[in-house]
């Protein structure tokens, strides 16, 4: 069975970058720069003040 792992800490980098931490330790950083204006339910997380305020929710990045 597939087991998904959840987000227990994100650290903002810099531009569309976060550190994230997992919890089975694996770590990293992810640059979610690709994702924006990809689809239209990202486009809000253009303005980088709103990126950077993420937090997390239920093991994901919300």
């Amino acid at each position: 069975m597939w087991n998904m792992n959840k987000v227990i800490e994100i650290n903002y980098q810099q531009g569309y970058i976060f550190n994230v931490v997992f919890d089975d330790g694996t770590c990293g950083n992810v640059d979610f720069s690709e994702y924006i204006g990809k689809w239209a339910i990202f486009e809000s997380l253009r303005d980088l003040n709103l990126f950077k305020a993420a937090s997390i929710d239920g093991g994901t990045i919300a």
